[in-house]
C-alpha cells in the first residue's frame, strides 16, 4: 500500500483524494484502506518511523494562504 499511496503523492494527489480511491478500489479489503490522517500523520510527524518518503510533501497543495495568528489587541 505504501508503495501506492508514494505514487498518488507523487502525481499530486491529495491524502483525501488517495484514501477515497483505496476504498473504492479495494472496497473489501481493509488492508489497503486507510484515512488521510493517517496519510498526512506519516508524512509529517517527526516521532513516527518514516513510512512515507517525506520528499513527497513538497507535492502536496498549498492551496490556501499560510495561517497567521490575529492580534486583534484586547478586543
Amino acid at each position: 500500500m505504501r508503495s501506492v499511496v508514494e505514487a498518488k503523492l507523487a502525481l499530486c494527489w491529495s491524502p483525501e483524494q488517495i484514501a477515497g480511491w483505496l476504498r473504492r478500489q479495494f472496497p473489501g479489503d481493509v488492508s489497503m484502506q486507510v484515512s488521510h490522517e493517517a496519510i498526512y500523520l506519516s508524512l509529517f510527524d517527526p516521532r513516527r518511523r518514516q513510512a512515507i518518503d517525506r520528499s513527497l510533501t513538497q507535492r502536496l497543495r498549498t492551496a490556501r494562504p499560510m495561517r497567521r495568528p490575529n492580534d486583534l489587541g484586547g478586543n
